[in-house]
């Protein structure tokens, strides 16, 4: 890639990016986890506070009710995945191994 500019890169990923984007929305459903402009405060939820759903930066601040929300972060509205129909030793396998008869 260094032989090309940013620009170039750029171009050339915006295609894969907005397809990536479209099968996560198809897929999962995508939502924000908190719907609240970022670097804006939020009421923080007591019922809610797992560290799966809100991570501090910094040191966490016991007992505080309220906080700078720097990333909105992400939920999966639904799950869509598609069924293994395949031999159980494969479902795991992310990329096949290549072979040739050469």
């Amino acid at each position: 890639l260094d032989q090309f500019s940013d620009a170039q890169i750029g171009a050339a990923s915006r295609p894969c990016l907005k397809q990536c984007r479209q099968t996560l929305q198809r897929l999962l459903g995508l939502q924000k986890l908190v719907d609240a402009p970022e670097n804006e405060p939020i009421t923080l939820p007591e019922d809610q506070m797992r560290p799966g759903r809100y991570r501090w930066n910094g040191e966490p601040v016991s007992g505080a009710t309220a906080a700078k929300l720097i990333h909105g972060g992400w939920i999966a509205g639904e799950v869509n995945l598609p069924t293994w129909s395949g031999h159980v030793d494969d479902a795991n396998v992310i990329a096949a191994a290549q072979i040739s008869a050469d």
